[in-house]
């Protein structure tokens, strides 16, 4: 029996009839279904709120999304997220579809079975890398020609047995076939001289001939028809030596060309020979060669020094040159220098005030302004000697006023800063200079120079110690004019002052600078400590560099 549950009301579940419809009918209820005809119980609360994972104010429990997520694009990073790709992207938190599925194979480009395809290397089909037939890895050992590995091809000769070098072990041919036979004995009529191969053919004997019969020995001969006996007197005896008869084999290298010749007076050459290697043995060499065994004498060295021919120390010896070279100087200590608007002077005592400057010394190597190959130095001139103070001669200098007070230094070299420094220093409140030692000097035109300035402290004993140097026209030794005793020379008392001279470096204390007395040859120091005050009036001389 059929039953018609088409009418029938079923309690707990509300369906009314067949065509009733599940679901949640109220209507503000998250999950409404309007198409719903009867409430099964499963409605839902709205809950508002960000919806959106990605965003900083996602909210997990919100289904249904207010509208106002904040998505920080830092925070997003696309790439590939799966972990199976080739490029899989550990940081990425977005997909961005890019994965590239994964090659397995050999990435390793140096082993034999690597896969330019492959884009990933898991273990399971590893790499395979050249093994030699010594079984050594990406070794060198290869297998010869005759199939044998690290082999020498000994396997190679003549393999025409017509060949009289015909060699049954061969097992390939290497080209050395020789195919002159003939009678290779010269105690037979059939000798034949260019025959390399007996052929048997010799048969007809010159004469009876008589030696060792015994083929096992070094000097066996089938062409003997009697044989010999040794001191023993036994038919093919070796009683010996000196051997009179038979003589043993003896293996050893024959050849006197060779590094190890026998001296065991063997007779059969076994192939041991090892020959030398000439050339330059000697490390230190620059032709050195690290396979030569004996030194032919060809060693070169390299012979450090000048190799200038035109510098007073050349050595023709040299092949490298070292940077010594020194030449004989243009401008030789005590020359007279003319200066650009200068004519010459004929007496350098009369006449160097005005005409130039007199060298008193070349700058050597590790001279600051030591130029290699090209000649400078420092000059003086005697012109605008008098009694002058050191410091800004507008200034009251007398004790107790303050002093003229500039940092200079003492060394050799330093007289031109010093003298820039001075000037610098010794200014009105215009910054305009006054009238000082050292603006004198650098402001000076003497002969058409204009580069001169005070010497420091070391440059005037500089001059000190190079004086009497000369040797010159009016000035023939040193108890002249030049020495600086004062002697007159010619009738011209022009010779240093024996009152000190100023120096450009300041003493230890601001109202002090240094000076030296140039007219005491004999006192190789500075007098007094070298220290006078800046008010006193001292000699002054002036040099620049040339």
């Amino acid at each position: 029996m059929v039953i018609d549950t088409s009418n029938f009301s079923f309690q707990g579940i509300g369906v009314v009839n067949s065509l009733d419809v599940l679901g949640c009918i109220t209507l503000d209820a998250f999950n409404y279904n309007p198409a719903a005809t009867v409430d099964d119980g499963s409605c839902e609360e709205v809950i508002e709120g960000c919806t959106n994972p990605f965003a900083t104010n996602f909210d997990p429990f919100a289904n249904t999304d207010s509208g106002d997520c904040v998505i920080d694009p830092v925070a997003i990073i696309p790439g590939c997220t799966d972990p199976t790709a080739w490029n899989y992207d550990p940081n990425a938190n977005v997909d961005d579809g890019t994965c590239i599925p994964c090659v397995y194979g050999c990435i390793d480009p140096l082993a034999t079975n690597y896969n330019p395809s492959a884009t990933c290397d898991d273990g399971s089909n590893p790499c395979i890398y050249f093994v030699d037939c010594l079984g050594n890895q990406n070794g060198t050992a290869v297998v010869d020609l005759c199939g044998v590995c690290n082999g020498n091809n000994a396997c190679m000769g003549c393999m025409d047995a017509t060949a009289c070098n015909y060699d049954p072990t061969a097992t390939m041919d290497d080209g050395s076939c020789n195919y002159l036979f003939g009678c290779t004995n010269s105690l037979y009529i059939e000798f034949d001289p260019n025959a390399i191969c007996d052929d048997g053919s010799c048969s007809t004997l010159i004469s009876s001939a008589t030696g060792c019969m015994n083929a096992t020995m070094f000097n066996y001969d089938v062409s003997y028809t009697i044989a010999c006996q040794d001191a023993s007197g036994a038919d093919n005896g070796t009683a010996g030596p000196p051997y009179i008869c038979c003589e043993p084999v003896i293996l050893g290298c024959t050849d006197p060309a060779a590094t190890n010749t026998c001296t065991n007076n063997c007779n059969t050459n076994d192939s041991s020979c090892t020959y030398s290697i000439s050339g330059c043995t000697d490390p230190t060499a620059n032709n050195y060669n690290p396979l030569a065994t004996v030194d032919d004498g060809s060693c070169t060295y390299s012979i450090s020094g000048c190799t200038d021919p035109n510098a007073i120390n050349y050595d023709a010896t040299a092949t490298v040159d070292d940077g010594s070279c020194t030449y004989a100087p243009q401008f030789p200590i005590g020359i007279l220098v003319p200066g650009p608007n200068c004519t010459g002077c004929t007496n350098p005592p009369s006449c160097i005030g005005n005409t130039g400057g007199l060298v008193f010394y070349v700058f050597q190597p590790g001279d600051p302004d030591y130029v290699s190959g090209e000649e400078h130095g420092l000059m003086l001139n005697y012109a605008g000697i008098q009694d002058e103070k050191w410091g800004c001669q507008d200034l009251n200098l007398g004790a107790g006023n303050t002093w003229l007070n500039v940092t200079t230094s003492e060394d050799l070299f330093e007289g031109e800063n010093n003298t820039t420094n001075i000037v610098n220093t010794c200014v009105d409140s215009n910054g305009l200079p006054l009238p000082s030692l050292g603006v004198n000097i650098s402001f000076s035109n003497y002969c058409g120079w204009t580069d001169w300035y005070l010497p420091s402290k070391d440059e005037l004993l500089l001059i000190h110690q190079n004086i009497g140097q000369y040797q010159g026209p009016g000035f023939t030794n040193c108890t002249e004019a030049w020495c600086g005793n004062g002697v007159a020379n010619n009738g011209l008392n022009i010779g240093f002052a024996t009152d000190p001279y100023w120096s450009s470096s300041q003493g230890s204390s601001v109202e002090k600078a240094w000076a030296c007395s140039l007219g005491h040859p004999s006192s190789p120091t500075f007098i007094a400590q070298g220290e006078f005050h800046k008010g006193f009036d001292k000699n002054r001389i002036q040099i620049r560099k040339f």
